[in-house]
């Protein structure tokens, strides 16, 4: 697929005092050979939904736990489709690094966006079918981090375990992420994890009408009208 340049300024805009990036961080360690056809298909599902909502103040990137940048952030309308030969899955499963590094660029990138009269937040998603194994990152650093970008009230990182080998609820949770946020799908079928994905994907169109709904989300992982549901 290549790298997607990063947008210009024109290419988001603001509305409601608030942005918001996209991004999804994704195993493509040699284990998700089996997960990963079904992964990309919700993905794309998911982005589908992003394109026809007609939001203007979202930018889409994509990271890779190994190979790095698949996409800088972008309007939904302008990524592609994810493909099975964007993914080597060679390697092992560098969970907490690829997470340190994908949350920094996405801070990075929020700062770059943020003007005196809106602020920029982020929504992050990171995709695994097992614990780490390669990191030279500790878990300690990735809980720091994400602790604190929850403190500030600005943005959401959310962990979508794939199977039942590991215990992702403490996997995620040693890394700083609420309860709230997390996500397993025990049983991989297509069917479960395009429904997964893609009702937890779906929320980020609401929060991205307000920045009350976005703060909601964030502290309670649902909205005040979903209780009655």
């Amino acid at each position: 697929m290549g790298l997607i340049p990063v947008p210009g300024t024109n290419d988001l805009q603001p509305f409601r005092r608030h942005s918001v990036l996209v991004l999804e961080v994704l195993d493509d360690s040699t284990s998700m050979r089996r997960d990963i056809p079904t992964m990309i298909d919700a993905i794309n599902r998911y982005t589908g939904e992003l394109q026809k909502s007609g939001l203007t103040n979202i930018l889409l990137a994509r990271w890779a736990f190994n190979s790095g940048k698949l996409a800088g952030y972008v309007p939904p309308r302008r990524i592609p489709s994810l493909l099975l030969s964007d993914f080597e899955l060679v390697g092992r499963t560098p969970l907490y690094q690829a997470t340190w590094f994908a949350l920094n660029h996405a801070l990075r990138k929020a700062q770059e966006y943020d003007t005196n009269e809106s602020d920029t937040l982020t929504y992050t998603r990171i995709h695994t079918d097992g614990r780490d194994n390669s990191s030279k990152v500790d878990v300690s650093e990735v809980r720091e981090l994400i602790t604190s970008m929850f403190a500030t009230g600005k943005h959401i990182v959310q962990g979508f375990g794939y199977g039942s080998s590991e215990d992702f609820h403490r996997i995620f949770q040693q890394m700083g992420i609420p309860k709230e946020h997390i996500f397993v799908v025990t049983d991989t079928t297509p069917e479960n994890v395009r429904d997964t994905v893609a009702s937890a994907g779906a929320t980020s169109i609401t929060m991205s009408i307000s920045r009350e709904s976005f703060e909601e989300y964030m502290r309670t992982g649902q909205f005040s009208d979903q209780d009655d549901q």
